[in-house]
């Protein structure tokens, strides 16, 4: 996916969900898989901050793939939310989430069903997905898990087991 973080085509990018959503403000403007540089480099970051101080956006996200990214992104202070691939039985972002807590970052938890694995159909989660959901409902410092698929199958039986909680 080609991405830009000129903070002119993010401007642009913003006004134009704006007007497709017909509403003047978003709750929370993701930065999706920014690299590392381009946090660091805070620009981005910036442009979102100057929409959010003009009432456009309520919390400044970031929405990463990696840990580097996710440590970056907690590292900008003007960083509200991240949103964090937390797949079933990985553990590479536990000291992201601590940090986060730490700093008064909302986590936003997305793949928790297994992400691309469950979408390619190399897991099935209606195994675990009341165990899964349960345990990201009730983890303390996850303020939103996300029910992500693209596979009907997977959408119901994560319906079933949010039922079932």
């Amino acid at each position: 996916m080609p991405t830009c973080w000129h903070p002119n085509f993010l401007r642009k990018s913003l006004e134009a969900s704006l007007r497709r959503l017909n509403r003047p403000r978003v709750e929370i403007f993701f930065l999706h898989s920014p690299q590392v540089e381009v946090l660091q480099r805070g620009d981005a970051v910036g442009a979102l901050e100057t929409a959010q101080t003009a009432g456009k956006i309520g919390l400044v996200g970031v929405s990463v793939d990696d840990v580097a990214a996710a440590m970056a992104a907690l590292a900008d202070p003007r960083v509200q939310v991240v949103q964090l691939p937390l797949r079933p039985n990985e553990t590479a972002f536990d000291p992201v989430i601590t940090q986060a807590a730490a700093r008064g970052v909302a986590v936003i938890a997305r793949e928790i069903m297994g992400g691309p694995q469950a979408i390619s159909g190399a897991v099935d989660p209606a195994g675990y997905a009341q165990t899964r959901i349960a345990q990201m409902v009730m983890h303390d410092d996850v303020a939103l898990p996300l029910i992500g698929t693209t596979k009907i199958a997977n959408l119901l039986v994560a319906i079933a087991a949010a039922r079932n909680f």
